[in-house]
């Protein structure tokens, strides 16, 4: 039988282990910059003969402005995946399938997100595509393309340059057809350059798919450092 006094050394030896692996834990994500703030949750849902499944990955961060967002925009993502789902043809063997994942940013005051989603509703492969939420946590409001060209009017020309110089350098670019493409899905429009985010490295911009190549050539991105735009 152990004695009150083995008991309370146990229980000494016990919390310092606790201590030292909640300090390693700290160490590597130190080591690994991942924010001890972001939670990761998941949306599953998959109906009884599996011919429908949802996977969605969100963040929860410590800003509930942000939080609210992220789930409005997830759940008007779900919302239309069903309604095409119910109205499409109910065809035998027919598979449908939602998938979101996001990747986080974090640079000075700004916490960003991309979002990549994959909806498959029938064809030769599914439909992808890429948004992004960038929220200013001092200020607690949330960025867009919109707010960068009121900092700076000549921002899209400026990423429009940018984004060329980098695709010239690409030899996938040569081809003429991917060559128009790139030059239409780089032009200084807003809807261009809506998707960014900001990185330590500098200015992200995200292209999907179809947007400067073919759907084989998959996803694009580009970065402009700070000091350039």
């Amino acid at each position: 039988m152990m004695t009150k006094k083995n008991i309370i050394i146990l229980t000494l030896i016990l919390l310092n282990i606790c201590f030292i692996v909640k300090n390693i834990c700290l160490i590597l994500t130190n080591n690994t910059n991942i924010d001890y703030n972001i939670e990761e949750k998941k949306v599953s849902n998959i109906n009884d003969d599996e011919k429908c499944k949802i996977n969605v990955y969100y963040p929860v961060s410590d800003y509930s402005k942000l939080n609210d967002l992220v789930v409005k925009t997830l759940n008007g993502y779900i919302s239309n995946f069903k309604k095409s789902v119910l109205e499409g043809d109910d065809l035998p063997n027919q598979y449908f399938s939602l998938y979101i994942l996001y990747t986080k940013y974090e640079f000075e005051d700004y916490l960003s997100y991309v979002f990549r989603v994959s909806t498959f509703l029938g064809g030769a492969h599914p439909d992808n595509t890429i948004f992004t939420i960038n929220y200013d946590k001092k200020n607690d409001q949330f960025i867009d393309i919109n707010n960068l060209i009121q900092k700076n009017n000549k921002i899209l020309q400026i990423m429009s340059i940018e984004s060329r110089e980098n695709f010239f350098k690409n030899p996938l670019f040569k081809d003429k057809l991917v060559y128009d493409m790139m030059l239409e899905g780089t032009s200084n429009s807003k809807d261009n350059f809506k998707n960014f985010v900001f990185s330590k490295d500098g200015l992200i911009i995200f292209f999907p798919q179809y947007q400067v190549a073919p759907y084989s050539y998959g996803e694009f991105n580009v970065t402009i450092p700070y000091d350039k735009i």
